[in-house]
């Protein structure tokens, strides 16, 4: 089994939880991938330890080894432990760990 990690603003949560997660080109996207176009993602860390610097929901992935290899995550090397897959991820293999506020942490 393989773990993987998401962070996601709070205001998805039901979307993601009804749709699971869906390849898009939002916010962080914008700020940090724009110039190199690499298309609608999804972006996932192997350690829960992403820092959106808000309280974001935070969401275990959990994978055979078959799906991982299905979703043909890419290395992201914009982000330490960051892969990034162009795949929908099932609602099934989502677990909301973390409930976030959305507030800044700062």
């Amino acid at each position: 089994m393989i773990n993987l990690y998401h962070v996601s603003n709070p205001i998805f949560r039901k979307k993601i939880l009804r749709e699971g997660l869906l390849p898009k080109v939002g916010d962080s996207y914008i700020a940090h991938y724009e110039e190199k176009n690499i298309g609608p993602v999804i972006f996932v860390s192997t350690q829960n330890d992403y820092d959106s610097t808000y309280d974001d929901d935070r969401y275990l992935i959990s994978l055979s080894d078959e799906e991982f290899k299905v979703l043909e995550f890419k290395i992201d090397n914009e982000v330490q432990n960051g892969l990034y897959t162009r795949h929908p991820i099932a609602k099934e293999k989502l677990e909301l760990v973390h409930s976030g506020t959305g507030k800044s942490l700062f």
